[in-house]
């Protein structure tokens, strides 16, 4: 490594201790990259989608006609399978049919 024996002497110093310092300054800059990436990963929005059809094999059958539904830990009490759609997208999710 003749480059950081020249820096060494620019410095006074010994090679393994700018080999250190180099080594210390890439780990803080990993460290600084690492968390920048978690702070854009964090600002992004979840996109949330759901099939029709596996919304309706939860929804179970009352003794009333009705059914009950669960999505997200939040049960609902519905007369009819179409008022599905209308929940997921309140809690934000995109429906495919």
């Amino acid at each position: 490594m003749p480059q950081c024996r020249v820096i060494a002497n620019q410095l006074g110093e010994t090679e393994i201790g700018v080999l250190k310092r180099m080594a210390l300054l890439t780990d803080e800059e990993m460290l600084y990259k690492k968390k920048s990436e978690a702070k854009r990963c964090n600002d992004m929005e979840t996109i949330k989608t759901a099939l029709f059809e596996t919304l309706l094999e939860s929804a179970v059958a009352d003794e009333n006609g009705g059914f009950t539904f669960t999505l997200e830990g939040k049960t609902y009490r519905i007369k009819d399978t179409l008022e599905i759609s209308k929940i997921a997208q309140d809690h934000g999710y995109i429906i495919i049919y």
